[in-house]
């Protein structure tokens, strides 16, 4: 019979969060400035996770999974890896 202490070692060291109602692994994140006039909500292609910039001058950290599809998006510029 299996513990619990054999299905976390099993896992691999992966944690797993619920974002949206879906299940991800964490990942690095990269930071995005929104530098538009007003706020903006976007959604990342990868992940489906919405990222919210409230006002110009917002940061945001991105699921590095998300990065290729937020490239493309005006106004936001990519900042740093955090």
């Amino acid at each position: 019979m299996a513990c619990c202490g054999q299905q976390r070692s099993s896992m691999n060291g992966q944690l797993a969060t619920r974002v949206n109602g879906v299940a991800a692994t964490s990942t690095p994140v990269v930071v995005y400035e929104y530098r538009g006039t007003t706020g903006m909500t976007v959604v990342g292609s990868a992940t489906g996770r919405s990222y919210r910039f409230r006002e110009p001058g917002a940061r945001v950290q991105i699921d590095a999974l998300d990065v290729r599809s937020l490239a493309a998006v005006p106004n936001l510029t990519r900042v740093q890896d955090a």
